[in-house]
């Protein structure tokens, strides 16, 4: 099968292999995180640095990226919805649904 793909196609395989391990780290990490357990208990969304402080992460304003990354990230694959007035995180519709009803398969 992919021998009759162009260099082109052989390329973006490579990439979208990458990507998709990349994504699923994304949703492992924050699922050991317990990201979305959090978000779960607040409606209204709640800021990165709000969400550092409950996760007792590491987090300097303005310098912590690493969990900005993944929030971002999570915004993305539309697993977050980010509030551009604020930068509040909260859950979308689909990872209320989907993420918690199959917990048990991605952990």
């Amino acid at each position: 099968m992919i021998s009759s793909l162009s260099i082109y196609d052989s390329e973006q395989y490579l990439f979208e292999i990458a990507q998709s391990y990349m994504r699923s780290r994304i949703i492992f990490t924050s699922l050991e995180l317990k990201i979305f357990d959090l978000l779960l208990s607040y409606n209204d969304g709640l800021l990165c640095s709000d969400i550092a402080k409950h996760l007792k992460l590491h987090y300097i304003e303005n310098e912590s990226r690493c969990l900005q990354d993944i929030l971002d990230c999570l915004t993305s694959m539309n697993f977050l919805e980010r509030n551009n007035e604020n930068f509040s995180y909260k859950l979308t519709k689909f990872t209320r649904n989907f993420i918690f009803s199959n917990q048990k398969i991605l952990c």
